[in-house]
């Protein structure tokens, strides 16, 4: 850790990183260095060299599912330990419009960590850009071998083409342009969580331009209530 540390600041020329994440819960036979692992994040954050911890969320997660058997239930148990071990500052969050709807009777990582007075990161609110396509039909893009969506099940044409057909009503109502649906994305993220932010990825300036736009545009309650219907057959809303 303390060298790859070393190795990060060098080479973004800083003397200090804004947050520290942990993605891996793999701490070697029985946690062994975990104490370590904790105990020099927290010195690292009290020297300045890091602001903030972070630890990554599951991509699916229900505080109430900790009591469940099989290998969900396992999972969010060794989560919650790791949380309570790392104490983190901050949790990112996979969430965009196709995610999964949590009910009233379920704490999600948003209301965990507003609980917890943890800050979200939320990343993946445009699914690495399979939410952007055009409407011109299914994205046909194909993917070098060493780009990660080449062996996603998520970007196979099978799985773009279901995806271009549910989001077909979305463009219809809000815009066929990329940018509508860059607007569409950042805005759905926001108003589930407006206290948190938003990681997104970009490639170019005018990318840049269609994100920094799209904060302008906030969408309605009515607009939520819409999209969730369309997208999952359920009028839920916050």
């Amino acid at each position: 850790m303390r060298a790859q540390l070393a190795t990060t600041l060098d080479n973004l020329g800083t003397d200090y990183l804004d947050i520290y994440f942990l993605h891996s819960s793999d701490f070697g036979p029985d946690d062994r260095y975990l104490p370590d692992a904790v105990d020099l994040m927290s010195k690292w954050r009290s020297q300045g060299v890091i602001r903030a911890v972070g630890m990554r969320a599951p991509h699916q997660f229900a505080e109430e599912w900790a009591t469940a058997d099989g290998p969900e239930g396992a999972e969010t148990r060794r989560w919650l330990y790791l949380f309570d071990r790392v104490r983190p500052d901050v949790v990112t969050a996979r969430y965009n419009l196709i995610s999964r709807l949590y009910g009233d009777h379920e704490t999600d990582i948003f209301r965990f960590a507003r609980r917890n007075g943890v800050g979200i990161l939320i990343k993946q609110v445009f699914g690495k850009g399979l939410l952007l396509q055009s409407g011109s039909g299914p994205d046909q893009r194909q993917y070098s071998a060493a780009d990660h969506r080449s062996t996603d099940p998520a970007f196979t044409p099978d799985h773009r083409h279901r995806v271009d057909a549910r989001l077909a009503p979305l463009r219809d109502r809000y815009g066929h342009s990329t940018s509508a649906m860059v607007r569409l994305c950042v805005q759905y993220a926001l108003h589930h969580a407006p206290d948190a932010a938003i990681l997104a990825g970009f490639r170019n300036a005018n990318q840049i331009d269609a994100i920094i736009a799209a904060l302008d545009h906030p969408l309605l309650a009515d607009d939520i209530t819409q999209i969730r219907a369309v997208l999952h057959g359920n009028p839920y809303t916050d």
